[in-house]
């Protein structure tokens, strides 16, 4: 409550009556003055000047007087309005306020500290401060009150205290020097309860070791590559095994850097389909080491933003392994397809050679009966002899068609494009389908394994169609793009939906599987565009034609 004494001798209780305290004075030296005036004027009584001058002198004091008292009046009202924004943001601050004095006696402390440490203020007071913190930490706190206090530092550091219900919890102290009213030394300090953020702090560094332990231990080698700049960043430890750099060394790459020269237009090509999300794997990318040598990798990659930068997360498989083993099983799958040829050659001509000589002579010998007299006259033996030689005609006329079918003379004298013309005759012939064979470039020589392998692929395909899509014209075109050989056979038959695993499987071959995966065993590929209804194409792809160009030596 605020109190004042009037110069009158009046005195007022509270801060509300502060106006009319000085109203009234104010209308009193008005009317004290007034009366004196009007007593000299009525009354005759004459003042002497001395008089007067100290009259005025009374009145000028008494208003000075009065001005002060208001001064001062209005200083104290600010004063306890800044005593009651103190004890606000003394007693109400979340952080707790303490002061402590040179013997670390808990002399002052606000309410949030008191709070912190979980018992009333007035038992904490006039206690030492090292009740409230945890044995194992009394050390690190009687170093800090000491640098403190001694040293006039502005120290801080984490303590355990004991909190309520004797739980413990970690807290920050920021203490600073200081001196109380009778100039002796004190230490105030600041407390701030940081359990919460130290137990976030655990879980992260708890996260981030993990994260770090299966990132540094991934089979695959991970880097960052920033997109603008292609420059690396942030490998893990598989990265730098299998590249042979440190990771200073790598901060320092760009993209170009860890790629053959040669192989530069068609990796930087990827990268950037990768950018834009057009494809997320990149196969078979050579990989420059810091020693010169080279491995293979898929480079599986994700799209990140990090500060602003555009990054891609790239994985690196070693396929080095897969690549050989690959090229073990193509050589294997390309020497199996010359065995199969040499065999197909050895049956077609055993059959012409042995079965065929004998169907001839056998043929000589029924017709030789038609001249025997004894023979004459006997039409039943005669139509009996007729009809066994229209059987043996049958017979060596499959003879050769299945010769030509197992070896078609026409593939190794004359290559592919004569050999898929004699295929259509026979696809026109055995199962009334219309087939049309164009090129378009020159069609190279193939050798005997390669042009055998793709003429029984196109052959497969026709007969599938021809059995299973009950289609009656098929179209079949070889096209010389660059090196690469491209042949298309398309149809106009009911189609398959593409999910299908094994679409049209033909009785003495093995479907469309078979022939995608003969041709990917010799490094080509095949894709199929079908839909119910649509028709079928089937584009066979083999890369590098030309290193089968002409027969084998």
């Amino acid at each position: 409550m605020s109190r004042w004494y009037d110069p009158e001798g009046g005195q007022v209780n509270d801060k509300a009556n502060q106006a009319d305290g000085r109203k009234s004075a104010s209308q009193r030296g008005t009317r004290n003055t007034t009366a004196r005036g009007v007593k000299d004027q009525g009354g005759g009584d004459m003042l002497s000047l001395r008089e007067k001058e100290l009259l005025h002198e009374l009145q000028v004091h008494k208003l000075e007087l009065e001005m002060q008292n208001e001064s001062l009046r209005q200083l104290l009202v600010a004063l306890e309005d800044s005593r009651d924004r103190y004890v606000d943001l003394y007693d109400f601050s979340p952080i707790g306020y303490l002061t402590l004095d040179g013997d670390a006696v808990i002399r002052e402390i606000n309410l949030t500290g008191a709070s912190l440490l979980g018992q009333p203020r007035g038992e904490i007071l006039n206690r030492p401060f090292s009740l409230l913190v945890a044995p194992e930490d009394l050390t690190r706190w009687r170093t800090l009150f000491t640098q403190a206090t001694q040293h006039g530092d502005r120290s801080s550091g984490e303590l355990m205290l004991r909190g309520p219900d004797g739980a413990h919890f970690v807290a920050q102290l920021e203490c600073l020097r200081a001196a109380d009213a009778d100039n002796r030394p004190a230490v105030r300090m600041a407390l701030t309860d940081i359990s919460e953020r130290k137990q976030a702090d655990a879980v992260r560094q708890d996260t981030e070791a993990r994260y770090r332990a299966i990132f540094n231990h991934a089979l695959d080698g991970i880097v960052l590559a920033e997109v603008e700049t292609r420059k690396l960043c942030s490998p893990n430890e598989t990265f730098l095994r299998m590249t042979g750099y440190t990771e200073e060394e790598v901060e320092r790459l760009r993209v170009d850097d860890i790629h053959p020269t040669a192989d530069l237009p068609w990796i930087m090509e990827r990268f950037t389909q990768q950018a834009r999300g057009e494809i997320a794997i990149a196969e078979n990318m050579p990989v420059l080491c810091r020693d010169g040598s080279i491995f293979y990798a898929d480079v599986n990659t994700e799209k990140l933003v990090l500060n602003g930068k555009r990054y891609l997360l790239g994985e690196f498989r070693d396929v080095t392994e897969r690549r050989l083993a690959e090229s073990r099983v193509r050589h294997l799958s390309i020497q199996l397809a010359k065995t199969e040829e040499r065999e197909r050659r050895e049956i077609t001509q055993n059959l012409h050679d042995d079965l065929g000589q004998l169907l001839a002579i056998a043929k000589l010998r029924l017709s030789s009966i038609d001249c025997m007299e004894h023979c004459r006259g006997h039409e039943d033996l005669m139509r009996q002899v007729r009809t066994v030689e229209e059987m043996v005609d049958r017979a060596n006329r499959s003879i050769r068609s299945l010769g030509m079918q197992l070896s078609p003379p026409a593939l190794s004298r004359e290559g592919l494009l004569p050999a898929l013309a004699w295929l259509a005759e026979e696809m026109r012939r055995d199962h009334g389908v219309h087939v049309t064979v164009h090129a378009e470039g020159h069609v190279p020589l193939l050798n005997d394994t390669l042009g055998s392998l793709l003429f029984r692929a196109v052959r497969e395909l026709l007969l599938n169609a021809a059995k299973h899509a009950q289609v009656v014209a098929a179209d079949v075109s070889l096209v010389m793009e660059g090196e690469t050989l491209v042949i298309s056979v398309a149809d106009e038959g009911c189609g398959f939906a593409p999910g299908q695993s094994q679409p049209f499987s033909t009785e003495s071959g093995f479907g469309l599987f078979s022939v995608s995966e003969r041709i990917e065993l010799i490094g080509g590929s095949m894709q199929i565009d079908s839909r119910p209804g649509d028709g079928t194409l089937v584009v066979l792809t083999l890369p590098s034609a030309s290193r089968w160009d002409m027969a084998e030596q």
